[in-house]
């Protein structure tokens, strides 16, 4: 079992049933967290280039992304105790990641969002790379 987070709150439909499913199987559940691109803008060399203040901010950056599924996952991981869980962070190109993680998966998970001035829910780009080149099932959760 593989799920898509990028964010808490417009994942946790596809949180829960990823867990429910995970449950379902006997399987282990594979989270890839997927935070929002941020652009990062070029600054002058420090002299101690590791303690830079553009270095060290994006060090508090890394560790508030990876502590992301940490949280958004505790309640499902206490009302599931028996679903082994694996989380990891991917910061650059998403959708290959994801791609290549769904070789290993029996099914992708992952949500959806509804977009201003569109009818119905849309997974985005990252989810539509999954819809047309997943080596396996993917299941679209809509937000609740």
């Amino acid at each position: 079992m593989l799920l898509h987070l990028q964010d808490a709150d417009g994942d946790a439909a596809a949180a829960d049933y990823a867990f429910e499913e995970a449950l379902r199987r006997g399987a282990r559940l594979r989270v890839l967290h997927t935070p929002a691109h941020r652009h990062v803008l070029p600054e002058l060399p420090s002299l101690v280039p590791a303690t830079s203040p553009g270095q060290e901010r994006l060090s508090r950056q890394e560790r508030a992304d990876e502590a992301v599924p940490r949280f958004c996952l505790a309640a499902m991981r206490d009302l599931h105790p028996q679903v082994q869980v694996v989380t990891s962070t991917v910061r650059s190109a998403p959708a290959h990641a994801l791609l290549e993680a769904t070789r290993d998966a029996a099914v992708v998970v992952i949500g959806t969002r509804r977009t201003a001035g569109r009818p119905g829910p849309h997974p985005g780009t990252v989810g539509h790379a999954l819809l047309h080149h997943s080596h396996c099932p993917v299941a679209v959760v809509p937000a609740g």
